[in-house]
């Protein structure tokens, strides 16, 4: 199938590039309805390190990155997502914020990595979830910020707004 439309600049988001992938990606991971969301994620991310669950291709892991996060860790149950994601990565190392944040794409089921994450003490400034069973992802995610009073931003995949709240550990 053919897609037709122009491709580059005029059509970043934010100024930044995403692949697309509308013949075999399980969905796009770029929902227009999360742009909000998206520069939240990048406003609060400066100088921390994050955990972006359910991250699908990345849209908010390259948002966190631009907004100069020193790390995130993106975790996603399918590994065509993930490598996706990191193309998104590499499309935009050009940006000085994005180069210097050391993202790593985990491929596995969500609740099982963060069961080892918080069993192996891992801590985040900033936890982003997106995901339908959102209720289910709180409590785990909740357990990785690094102290009470961390951000932590849940977008549903329905719309519904984000979310945002404050971690209690």
């Amino acid at each position: 199938a053919d897609v037709l439309g122009r491709a580059g600049p005029d059509n970043a988001l934010f100024h930044l590039r995403f692949e697309a992938d509308v013949v075999r990606g399980q969905k796009t991971g770029h929902f227009l309805d999360q742009r909000a969301n998206r520069a939240k994620v990048r406003d609060l991310a400066r100088g921390t390190r994050v955990l972006d669950v359910f991250s699908c291709t990345g849209g908010f892991t390259v948002h966190a990155a631009a907004g100069g996060a020193r790390s995130v860790d993106s975790v996603d149950l399918s590994a065509h997502a993930i490598e996706a994601l990191k193309r998104n990565v590499a499309a935009n190392r050009d940006r000085a914020e994005v180069a210097a944040c050391a993202v790593r794409g985990i491929v596995g089921d969500a609740f099982v990595v963060m069961e080892r994450m918080v069993a192996a003490r891992e801590r985040y400034d900033l936890v982003h979830a997106c995901n339908i069973t959102l209720d289910f992802a709180i409590f785990p995610a909740q357990a990785l910020a690094r102290r009470s009073g961390a951000p932590f931003i849940c977008t549903p995949f329905v719309h519904l707004g984000p979310q945002i709240g404050r971690a209690h550990v």
